[in-house]
């Protein structure tokens, strides 16, 4: 028999066994159980949202300090850019006035001494004996590239240089045997 073949006759006639029980459903405590489930739930999305703000909150500071971290670590790394800069400018002009007091024929070729020994120390000056090592090395595999040294005018030469060259000597004041003693060095200039 299918569900098609079932009348409303044949549902009257179905008999109920008198066994079974029917539910005791109390609808006071089914009431109260939804009253009290509804409420934990209102407790639960209450939490929620105030953890959810809570949580907003630390994202949007841990967003600005991450922002501000950044900023700054952007502004050291352009300082730390600046003082190697400015680092290797002094060490090249360290170089270069080491480099002609050491007789390099010329100073472009200042740029084939290796550098990479020579540091700066914490107080800004240049460790002299590194850049005369440097220089010291070019000038062994490179002989060609150097003159003599120069000597650096001290107060004490400076003096006696002034006092060659204040005292000029006129040729025309000087006696006929002064001039044939100094003639030939006149004429070497």
């Amino acid at each position: 028999m299918s569900s098609e073949d079932i009348t409303s006759d044949d549902v009257k006639n179905v008999k109920t066994d008198s066994n079974v029980e029917k539910p005791k459903f109390n609808t006071e405590d089914l009431l109260k159980d939804l009253k009290d489930v509804r409420e934990e739930a209102k407790n639960y999305r209450l939490k929620n949202k105030a953890i959810s703000s809570e949580f907003d909150l630390f994202k949007m500071e841990t967003e600005a300090k991450i922002k501000s971290f950044d900023e700054e670590k952007t502004a050291l790394q352009s300082n730390i850019e600046k003082y190697r800069t400015m680092d290797k400018r002094i060490i090249e002009a360290e170089l270069k006035a080491e480099s002609v007091l050491a007789g390099i024929r010329d100073t472009d070729l200042i740029k084939m001494i290796d550098t990479s020994n020579i540091k700066m120390s914490d107080d800004g000056s240049v460790d002299k004996s590194s850049i005369i090592n440097s220089i010291n090395s070019l000038k062994e595999s490179k002989p060609f590239l150097f003159g003599e040294d120069k000597k650096i005018q001290t107060s004490s030469n400076a003096k006696t240089n002034a006092k060659a060259s204040d005292s000029k000597i006129d040729a025309m004041k000087m006696s006929n045997e002064e001039w044939n003693k100094e003639k030939a060095r006149f004429l070497r200039g």
